[in-house]
């Protein structure tokens, strides 16, 4: 599948990472980020988030790179 095949699902994969960042966002500036991270103790919960965290990170700065690399490039949009 090329690029201009899928486009509607990478249209669609950066509109949803970009969601997720800015619900990050906002939670992160409504809890604040004092907050410590055990990577031993009773409760793994937090650790879950921030692994989580991590790994959806990478998935948006390589979602938006290759939107801008599109953008750049100047290819059409397929409608």
């Amino acid at each position: 599948m090329s690029l201009v095949e899928n486009i509607k699902f990478q249209m669609a994969s950066v509109a949803t990472l970009f969601f997720v960042m800015a619900i990050w966002i906002f939670l992160f500036a409504n809890h604040g980020l004092d907050q410590a991270v055990p990577a031993i103790g009773p409760t793994q919960g937090s650790l879950v988030g921030f692994v989580l965290n991590n790994f959806a990170f990478v998935s948006i700065v390589l979602g938006v790179h290759c939107w801008a690399l599109v953008v750049r490039a100047g290819w059409a949009w397929a409608g």
